[in-house]
Order: C-alpha cells, then structure tokens, then sequence
C-alpha cells in the first residue's frame, strides 16, 4: 500500500516515484512529479508530504511548513502532517510551536517517532523531565533504539542521575557498539560519578571507534 494513496493505479504509482526520487536525494526530480501531480488535484494529501519532505531536507524550512499546513488543512487527522511541521518547526527553532504539533501528531497515532522526536525538542528546552518521559514512551515502542537510549542517558545525566545515566549509555552501546558519543558521553558520566580511571578506559574505546572524535 502506498502511504497516503487514494486508490487510484496510476496517481499512486506517481506518488510512490515521487517518494522514492526524494527518498534517494533526486529531489528536483521527485518536485516535479509531486508538482504534476497538484496541478492535476489541488487536494492531493501526499504530494504536499512529499513536497514538503524535499524542501525540508533541502533546508527550505518555510516552504516545508507550509505544505504541512496545507496538507492538515485538507485533512487535520494526518498524523504525518502534524508529525512532519514540527520537527520542521523545532529545525526552525519554534520550540513551543513543535511541540503542539508532535502532541497533536501523538493523540492520532502515538509511534515512536513522535515520541522520540517530541523528547528532542524538551531536551533541547532543557525540560530534562518531559524529555526522559518522552524518550521512555520512545522505547516502549522501540525498546532496541540506540540513539533514543543515549538521549535517555542525556536526560538522567542532566537530573543529577548518574547511576541511571550510566546504565542507559552502555544500553546504547550494547545495542551499537561504534556509536562513539555514546562511548563519550559513558566516559564521563563515570568522570562526574568520581571515577576518573574507568573515564579514561571508555575514552579510549570512543577514539578507537573514531580517532579523530574529539567529546565536546
């Protein structure tokens, strides 16, 4: 099945060309067949998605925005849409304005990436709570998520969590054992638990994953 198709053999053909052009970096490409295929029907929900996934990941946020917005115009219960604006609107740096579409995008259809990606923006507000909920959500969903358990370790870390932090890194380093900030981020959760020597043996595993990492 197509995402977002409307049944018809033919439209959904285009829209999954148009996907798979966008999806492997041909973006002008994939533009063109989504922008045919508007000229044909103004309503067409997933030509706006895949529009607006192309301009967002060609780094034309305002224009992404507004595809979102007007596919949720057509249809406010596509959990995509809602889903889409705001990671597109965190990337924008409208932190507030993310977080009610990722809430909004959850009420329809709580996945993990809404979740993960809502867990982003309360880290990147320094809501460390919410953020740890978030992620914890995450991982219900997804519990072998490498990136989701780092984040999760960023969180407990930022609590005052070290024990916590600690075990969530070396989650993640378990599940991706060349996931080097991981590796750096478990070096110093045992730094700032007192453990200076362990810190140095894990900073060591982190360049051999990469040697010219450098732990910020």
């Amino acid at each position: 099945l197509i995402t977002h198709g409307i049944g018809n053999a033919s439209t959904d053909e285009q829209i999954a060309l148009g996907y798979l052009q966008v999806n492997t970096g041909r973006y002008k490409e994939g533009m063109d067949i989504f922008n045919r295929l508007l000229k044909k029907d103004k309503k067409l929900i997933a030509a706006y998605l895949g529009r607006g996934t192309a301009y967002a990941l060609q780094g034309n946020l305002t224009n992404a925005c507004n595809d979102f917005g007007t596919a949720l115009e057509i249809d406010p219960k596509v959990s995509d849409a809602w889903k889409r604006r705001g990671q597109t609107r965190a990337a924008l740096g409208q932190d507030a304005e993310a977080i009610k579409d990722l809430t909004k995008a959850a009420s329809i259809s709580a996945d993990y990436e809404c979740f993960h990606q809502r867990g982003i923006v309360y880290h990147k507000m320094h809501d460390y709570r919410k953020g740890l909920t978030d992620f914890r959500k995450a991982l219900d969903l997804e519990a072998n998520n490498h990136i989701t358990w780092n984040f999760v370790g960023l969180c407990e870390n930022s609590l005052g969590h070290t024990r916590e932090a600690i075990i969530a890194y070396q989650r993640a380093t378990q599940i991706d054992p060349n996931f080097k900030e991981a590796w750096a981020n478990l070096a110093q959760a045992h730094r700032d638990g007192g453990d200076r020597v362990g810190a140095e043996k894990i900073f060591a595993r982190a360049f051999q994953v990469d040697a010219r990492y450098v732990h910020g």
